[in-house]
């Protein structure tokens, strides 16, 4: 009897390919910027922005020194928020801690395209 060929879905296959080329840090990334006010609410939104993950440390640039000192209090309770966007993202890592750093992002992500700007399809 001939052998059934076995599919595999376009998830699975780009699954491996994050893999594969090392993607899962900057999807990550990308995925929490995307939600970050979703994550962790508007309040810390509007004062904290993920800047990058390297080496499951999450870095934040945070716009005072009085909200990176009650942020150094969050540092568990938001390891855990991030922890669980990023397993609903499907992102394939998690952190393991939250670094604190003052001042804007230095990310290279390009910025947001405001709304009147965007090609309509």
């Amino acid at each position: 009897m001939p052998k059934t060929p076995s599919f595999t879905s376009a998830s699975q296959v780009l699954q491996r390919l994050i893999a594969q080329y090392g993607l899962e840090g900057p999807l990550a990334e990308h995925r929490l910027r995307e939600h970050w006010a979703e994550v962790v609410g508007n309040q810390i939104a509007g004062h904290a922005q993920p800047d990058k993950i390297r080496f499951r440390k999450l870095y934040l640039s945070v716009d005072s020194p009085a909200w990176m000192q009650e942020l150094a209090f969050l540092r568990p309770t938001l390891v855990e928020k991030v922890n669980a966007a990023l397993h609903r993202f499907q992102a394939g890592c998690h952190i393991q801690e939250v670094i604190l750093q003052l001042g804007p992002s230095t990310s290279t992500a390009p910025p947001a395209i405001p709304p009147d700007k965007r090609r309509k399809e």
